[in-house]
């Protein structure tokens, strides 16, 4: 269920702003806080927070794409995941190199 609301939200940024760097950006954005989310479960000592957490957010896209996927469609899933954040790089490398 996670993954098809992920699918959703980028899908309609993307349409909503029409613009390729906005599902790039987007896509990083959302697993950079995943992974902020992630992180915190692990090192706050609260049990109903680590529950929350735990029940409601998962670690990281490529895990969502593990946990409803396998085989070839997992493969191709997870190169796009890289491919895009290859590309997210190359956007953050362009910006820094204008300033």
């Amino acid at each position: 269920m996670e993954l098809i609301i992920i699918f959703v939200f980028l899908v309609a940024l993307t349409f909503v702003f029409k613009k390729f760097d906005t599902f790039v950006y987007s896509l990083a954005a959302l697993d950079i806080f995943l992974r902020i989310i992630h992180f915190l479960k692990g090192n706050l000592m609260s049990a109903e927070i680590y529950q929350f957490i735990n029940q409601n957010f998962p670690p990281s896209i490529p895990s969502l794409i593990d946990k409803y996927t396998n085989g070839i469609f997992n493969e191709v899933l997870i190169w796009i995941y890289v491919i895009n954040f290859i590309i997210f790089e190359i956007y953050i490398i362009k910006k820094i190199i204008d300033k």
